[in-house]
């Protein structure tokens, strides 16, 4: 399917993504669910025949739905 070097980069591009939205040490075990976020959206950019568009809409389409829930929410 793809490449090793591929599958590498999305890996550590997803641990990347993942570590870079922590605040503190004691947030770390979110680590895993948000590298495994980035492991979709980079997934998907692949999938995608490398649409950077296709994974930004997603990522737009999430942060808005929890920024909308959050305000009416509560």
């Amino acid at each position: 399917m793809y490449s090793g070097f591929g599958l590498v980069a999305l890996i550590v591009s997803s641990a990347l993504f993942g570590a870079l939205r922590l605040r503190s040490i004691a947030e770390w075990p979110l680590l895993l669910n948000y590298g495994f976020v980035g492991l979709l959206l980079g997934a998907l950019y692949l999938l995608s025949q490398q649409n950077i568009l296709a994974p930004i809409s997603v990522h737009i389409a999430w942060n808005t739905t929890g920024f909308v829930s959050s305000v009416f929410l509560g």
